[in-house]
């Protein structure tokens, strides 16, 4: 099959992956396939821009099936936040007054964790397009904008994203905007999932799946230069096996396990619940971890 790839941006042969698993009607009927030049697996057909913002305004962030606001979640992202700034500790040599523009930065999770972890009067910069999230960054601080054409300033010394490229359905001409605002020698960090088709039960609303392979090809033609891109967290393969076997032999198991914790919990002050869930969650998804066939992916390249 001949279809128009997102990523080589011309007309490719593709291969059939599957049907498009989804809970929303927007993403009925759709299926995915696989670029056998770049390696992108993307939805097919891409749902219209309209349509998706109306989708993201008013159901995603509201159905905890797709998207989940638990307290666990929340302890999450901090982790992940700061494993990302851990991760770009090695490649920025001035940790004092960096420039950084996070495009769409959810709560902004990574803004406290540069503070936290030794970098100084970093000035940040937030795209986001929930108002709930955009209030509370102006809040605490942030520039805060719903979109890149609200940012005047066009010399950050790094550009991330977090988890916003699988959600793009025209990635080259989404990043070409974005290196816009970004300076000469400045780093572009990119993190996302990692073929999260195979084991996510509902894939929506996610456009896009990468690989190692089309998340380099990307960047490469784009003109930059990739420093580093590698795996992290738990292994896929051993994660689908966690998630199959759990489905099928320890739901019960599972529920007698957390109503103990929840007595326990009572015990135990706000901090040392904390410390423990993080603990239990970093077992679990090995956030530190890096190697061949993860969960996710992340990658940092410079502009020249």
């Amino acid at each position: 099959t001949d279809l128009f790839c997102p990523v080589c941006e011309t007309i490719r042969e593709v291969d059939l992956i599957g049907t498009y698993r989804n809970k929303n009607k927007l993403f009925s009927s759709k299926e995915l396939y696989k670029c056998e030049s770049c390696g992108i697996i993307f939805i097919n057909t891409m749902p219209a821009s309209d349509h998706l913002d109306t989708y993201y305004r008013d159901v995603w962030l509201n159905d905890e099936n797709i998207i989940s606001t638990s307290e666990d979640m929340e302890i999450n992202y901090e982790i992940q936040a700061e494993e990302r700034v851990k991760y770009l500790k090695r490649f920025i040599k001035n940790i004092n007054n960096l420039k950084v523009l996070d495009i769409g930065s959810g709560y902004g999770y990574l803004y406290d964790s540069f503070n936290k972890m030794g970098f100084k009067d970093v000035r940040y910069f937030a795209t986001d397009s929930n108002h709930e999230n955009l209030a509370s960054m102006a809040a605490r601080g942030i520039n805060a904008y719903k979109d890149l054409g609200e940012v005047a300033e066009k010399d950050f010394d790094l550009i991330t994203l977090c988890f916003v490229l699988e959600h793009v359905s025209d990635p080259v001409g989404f990043l070409k905007d974005a290196l816009k605002y970004l300076k000469k020698n400045g780093l572009l960090f990119i993190d996302l999932p990692e073929r999260d088709d195979t084991f996510k039960a509902i894939l929506e609303p996610h456009l896009l799946v990468f690989t190692t392979k089309s998340l380099n090809y990307l960047i490469a033609k784009l003109g930059l230069k990739n420093l580093d891109l590698t795996g992290y967290g738990i292994e896929r393969s051993k994660l689908i096996e966690n998630l199959t076997f759990k489905k099928k032999v320890l739901n019960k198991f599972v529920a007698l396990v957390n109503r103990i914790k929840r007595i326990e919990y009572k015990l135990l002050t706000f901090e040392m619940i904390k410390k423990k869930k993080r603990s239990e969650l970093y077992r679990l998804y090995k956030y530190n971890e890096e190697g061949r066939d993860r969960w996710w992916i992340r990658a940092i390249a410079v502009k020249e």
